[in-house]
């Protein structure tokens, strides 16, 4: 599978185009190029509704912000989470003075099943699902799940942009689905976020929310908040990301292709359509094999550390799945300017040094 030639992250000329024309018309901020980058985003995802935010921790936030108010949660209702991910989406729970539950994880780091429904209680209002490097294993099955059970199903799709479930791109099943384009996902805008409502009433609330709370005239506050709105400059970098998107996610799969070569008995399964945001491997004494790899000039990273490492949740339990996979995944590069030898030389560093730890063990 031989990999082309990739040029830069960034279109240079395209973006600077775009971006152009927002100087040229004097708008930098709302405008029409955050417009058509919503519209554009709606056309590729199938949602009916999409919001540009200025981060997906903003979009997160104001989700959950909405579900409260038009569901008339309190301080005692909670939202079933995974302790298995970035602070940003546990936090924008409890930054809405909602209760977090944490449920376990399966082999495929995303939320298992038969632990979410195990949490459920009479105070559950929500799950939470984050689909993990890109993949969506278990989230239809989550679904049906919150749909049984009358809770609402937030989709965290931060790493998802271009993933799909049964033939459709994540998101539809979701009451709330956000997509995050910060510098290292797979649509980068600098930094922004896209927030999609199933509701048209929903839809328009965020839409206040991210703006203090205005109404559509701006004649009145109705809920008190912040401004989270984008700028046309991230919007204009946005829409030439996403007009490259399917080709860089296929770009990406072909790194991951390669990987499995001599990795595949080490490595975290996506069984469908993925951004392929992320490539994780699970390794007995990661920290170990991490370190050797550094010493060969090879960079990995660690996604994620435990959210019970941090405040508020520093008295939590880690569920058991979780404490075992969090100490064991390791990150391989897998970006767009990765040769075919590139990818070669760090697979078989890997396992030669997972055979070299294990023979000293």
């Amino acid at each position: 599978m031989k990999l082309e030639l990739y040029k830069p992250k960034y279109r240079t000329e395209e973006c600077l185009s775009e971006i152009k024309e927002c100087l040229r018309e004097g708008c930098v901020g709302v405008g029409e190029k955050t417009t058509q980058f919503e519209y554009l985003w709606k056309e590729y995802a199938n949602l009916p509704h999409a919001l540009f935010l200025n981060s997906g921790s903003s979009s997160l936030f104001l989700a959950i912000k909405a579900l409260k108010i038009k569901n008339d949660w309190s301080y005692r209702s909670e939202i079933i989470s995974t302790p298995f991910t970035w602070i940003a989406p546990n936090y924008a729970i409890s930054q809405n003075n909602l209760k977090v539950t944490f449920a376990d994880i399966d082999e495929s780091l995303n939320l298992d099943p038969e632990s979410v429904k195990k949490k459920i209680n009479q105070h559950t209002k929500a799950i939470l699902f984050v689909g993990v490097g890109g993949n969506p294993k278990n989230l239809d099955k989550i679904a049906n799940i919150a749909k049984k059970n009358g809770l609402k199903l937030i989709l965290d799709g931060s790493h998802m942009a271009g993933s799909h479930l049964n033939k459709v791109h994540v998101g539809r099943e979701a009451d709330a689905s956000i997509f995050s384009f910060n510098p290292t996902n797979n649509i980068p805008t600098a930094d922004g976020g896209m927030l999609c409502m199933k509701s048209e009433e929903m839809h328009e609330l965020v839409k206040e929310l991210s703006f203090f709370g205005f109404n559509e005239d701006r004649t009145n506050i109705t809920h008190p908040g912040f401004k989270y709105s984008p700028n046309s400059l991230n919007a204009a970098l946005g829409i030439i990301g996403l007009k490259y998107l399917d080709h860089d996610n296929e770009q990406r799969e072909k790194i991951a292709q390669l990987y499995e070569k001599t990795l595949g008995s080490y490595s975290i399964k996506h069984n469908c359509i993925s951004s392929r945001h992320l490539y994780q491997i699970v390794v007995e004494d990661r920290d170990t094999v991490q370190e050797k790899l550094e010493e060969l000039g090879i960079q990995t990273g660690i996604h994620y550390e435990r959210s019970t490492k941090y405040p508020p949740y520093t008295a939590f339990s880690t569920p058991p799945n979780t404490s075992y996979y969090i100490d064991r995944v390791l990150s391989l590069s897998l970006h767009l300017q990765l040769t075919e030898g590139d990818v070669v030389t760090v697979a078989d560093s890997v396992k030669k040094i997972i055979k070299c730890t294990c023979e000293c063990h």
